[in-house]
């Protein structure tokens, strides 16, 4: 019963397309217009609007880059890379004496002066695009919290949201180390 129905179906498929193309062949053809007339009703295709002339963007002023006397300071023009942190500044604390009126007062002992403190570099720097500097060439990436350090796979095409001296340095900071 399948198979008769089948064949039915298959056999009426094909003659209502063979009477659809018959159709078509045996209908009359429309006139073609001449070669110049235009028999469409649409109207027609305005001019391309010009594009604007591309604007000129000039180069930007760079002051020179000068070496600092401090290794690893940059300055640029006149003004510092970056700002070395202060040293903190501790004052002695003095203890006052208990109320007692026999008891006679101590004088204070001088403090020898504190040594000079030894300017810094912060831990990280801005990069300067996809560059960092040399002094801090672990790139940072805050987005994925991932550090490269030259020779990485992947150092190269990374852009940096910050630059460490040194993958400590960046690991205290919450980064962790890319794995290739």
């Amino acid at each position: 019963m399948l198979r008769r129905s089948f064949r039915i179906g298959l056999w009426l498929g094909l003659l209502a397309g063979l009477g659809f193309a018959l159709t078509k062949i045996l209908r009359p053809k429309p006139e073609r217009a001449p070669l110049g007339a235009s028999h469409s009703s649409w109207p027609p295709l305005e001019a391309p609007i010009a594009t604007p002339s591309p604007v000129a963007v000039p180069e930007p002023e760079v002051e020179p880059v000068v070496v600092a006397e401090e290794p690893g300071l940059v300055l640029i023009g006149d003004e510092p890379l970056q700002e070395p942190e202060p040293a903190p500044v501790t004052k002695p604390v003095a203890k006052k004496p208990a109320k007692k009126a026999a008891a006679p007062k101590k004088a204070a002992t001088p403090k020898a002066a504190a040594p000079a403190a030894k300017k810094t570099l912060p831990p990280w720097v801005d990069p300067t695009g996809t560059i960092c500097p040399q002094t801090h060439p672990v790139k940072g990436k805050l987005s994925s919290m991932i550090f490269q350090v030259p020779g990485n796979f992947a150092y190269e095409r990374t852009t940096p949201d910050r630059c460490y001296k040194s993958p400590d340095d960046a690991e205290d900071d919450g980064l962790r180390a890319a794995k290739r």
